[in-house]
């Protein structure tokens, strides 16, 4: 529950030290993502319910269970679509799963939800042969370096729009993203606190919906954007991003921002701006750092 989260949280702040900044913060995160998957979940639950809906659950906490789940529940010809108009699917991967290889043999396509959260031994998101899912959400994997979408040409669907997003967040030691084949975006992508992820590149994606919006955030070793061909989104916000200095969006056209800035395209210059900006706040942090650390005697 919440109450369990918050009780989780609350002792992190009776610790005064500086030497403790670091693990609490990655508690914090942690403990945040964990909130916000559920508070999702229960979202979710409830306005399906108000619209009618109801969800069919699917989860694979272990190999085993995946491995089952794929031979009992996924189509032999790998396409997954309600059986009636009021079923949502939500397939849920946790726990000590290590390998996605049975869905990744089966899986072709999804109308509904796959969420792969919070694993434990799982390295590797190879889901290549997927090619579209309605809302996908890859968060808290402690372990997961590489996420490969290339086969991924569509997301969303007008069955279900409103949870027809791409989420990538709070992985710690995610490095590599692939989404080649992306070329349909029908609601929001949102790339969020992936602190090793050097560069994000979606080199065919030209079509978001009109209510789409792209989050890049808080991803701080983050050094460039490629979305070439994009040419229309409702609109994109880029923060805490200090190591960003390449940004290829040449056919955007729609309202932009960086960390509240006037609502326009933004170009290079403003992204050398935003660099600049962001490098003197961190060396600001680091001699505050080194001052509260002079002051504890550490």
């Amino acid at each position: 529950s919440l109450c369990a989260l918050a009780a989780m949280v609350m002792p992190l702040n009776e610790c005064a030290s500086p030497s403790s900044s670091s693990a609490r913060r990655r508690r914090v995160s942690a403990a945040l993502a964990l909130a916000l998957a559920l508070a999702f979940a229960a979202a979710f639950a409830s306005a399906a319910q108000e619209d009618g809906y109801y969800e069919r659950d699917l989860l694979a906490s272990t190999d085993e269970e995946l491995r089952a789940l794929v031979d009992n529940d996924i189509p032999g010809d790998g396409l997954m679509y309600p059986s009636s108009d009021d079923e949502v699917i939500v397939l849920t991967i946790n726990g000590s799963v290590s390998s996605l290889a049975p869905l990744n043999e089966k899986l072709r396509k999804l109308d509904g939800t796959l969420n792969i959260q919070f694993t434990t031994e799982l390295e590797a998101v190879e889901l290549d042969k997927l090619e579209f899912v309605n809302f996908l959400d890859i968060i808290g994997n402690e372990r997961v370096a590489s996420v490969n979408l290339s086969g991924l040409t569509k997301v969303g669907s007008l069955t279900n729009p409103v949870y027809s997003n791409l989420y990538i967040r709070f992985n710690p030691l995610l490095q590599d993203v692939r989404l080649d084949a992306l070329e349909s975006l029908l609601r929001d992508l949102k790339v969020e606190d992936n602190p090793m992820l050097s560069a994000l590149a979606c080199p065919n994606l030209q079509k978001a919906g009109q209510e789409s919006d792209l989050f890049i955030i808080d991803n701080t070793a983050l050094a460039s954007l490629d979305f070439p061909k994009l040419q229309s989104v409702k609109s994109w916000v880029i923060e805490s991003c200090p190591m960003l200095t390449t940004l290829d969006m040449p056919d955007i056209r729609t309202p932009a921002a960086i960390e509240g800035a006037e609502s326009r395209q933004v170009t290079q210059s403003d992204l050398e701006e935003y660099a600049a900006a962001q490098t003197e706040a961190a060396e600001e942090a680091a001699v505050e750092t080194a001052l509260d650390n002079a002051f504890w005697g550490n």
